[in-house]
């Protein structure tokens, strides 16, 4: 079971405009620079919008990702509170094992921004990012996401790998719950920002941010896998010894 990723992609949110993307700029590698990468990096993927995002997949679209599988269907029909019970289980062993690697996202992001933003375009978007519209931005892509089929992708995997287009499609619903909520401030404020080079160079960008994401959430790690695992059949044959309801 991987995390959501979406704090690391919340460059998808810019708002389609017709202008040409272009290469990303060289930018000067001085200590500046890439203390401001890393900040927005860590804007982006904060301790507590994965807690969120943890917190919404465990509880809304996990649940119907079981209850869209036959077997799992099947087991809850015979055992009913058994999907509640495994997801609980999940939950301490992924999110522990989650904000653990949060650094490790850090330092694989921050080059990508380091390297396509001028100092002054870095200190821009953290400008922006860190802003009241900014965080708004961010909270709407947090709650509006629908990870649903990436979940039913990595289910249906036996590799459980996270994949770009299952990642795109939940993307989706965050940007058409940003263009819902945001306030006439917000898109004015977008709007100023987006319809120049960076907010060209911003979409350039995402997809090697998108990339780098996903590589992140399919990292091999052994230990919490075997968590997990443990935890989940430890849940199932408490539940499977129970009497029936």
């Amino acid at each position: 079971m991987k995390a959501s990723l979406l704090g690391a992609l919340l460059f998808a949110a810019a708002p389609p405009i017709s202008v040409a993307a272009q290469p990303p700029a060289s930018a000067t590698a001085d200590a500046e620079h890439g203390k401001i990468a890393s900040e927005l990096t860590r804007v982006l993927n904060s301790e507590n919008l994965m807690r969120a995002q943890i917190g919404k997949m465990l509880d809304e679209t996990l649940p119907k990702t079981f209850a869209a599988s036959p077997d799992f269907a099947a087991m809850e029909r015979e055992h009913p509170g058994v999907t509640t019970a495994v997801i609980d289980a999940m939950r301490p062993i992924i999110l522990r094992g989650t904000l653990a690697r949060l650094p490790e996202l850090t330092a694989r992001l921050s080059p990508i921004y380091a390297r396509s933003f001028t100092t002054a375009e870095l200190r821009t978007l953290l400008d922006f990012y860190t802003s009241p519209a900014g965080q708004r931005v961010i909270k709407a892509m947090g709650e509006g996401a629908d990870f649903s089929r990436l979940l039913g992708d990595m289910i249906a995997s036996d590799s459980a790998t996270v994949t770009t287009e299952g990642l795109r499609a939940g993307l989706e619903s965050g940007k058409a719950q940003v263009m819902r909520t945001a306030t006439p401030e917000d898109f004015k404020t977008m709007e100023a920002l987006f319809a120049t080079d960076l907010g060209a160079k911003m979409r350039a960008v995402a997809p090697k941010v998108q990339a780098e994401s996903v590589a992140w959430g399919n990292g091999p790690d052994p230990e919490l896998d075997a968590q997990v695992e443990t935890a989940v059949k430890n849940a199932i044959t408490r539940y499977l010894g129970k009497p029936k309801q």
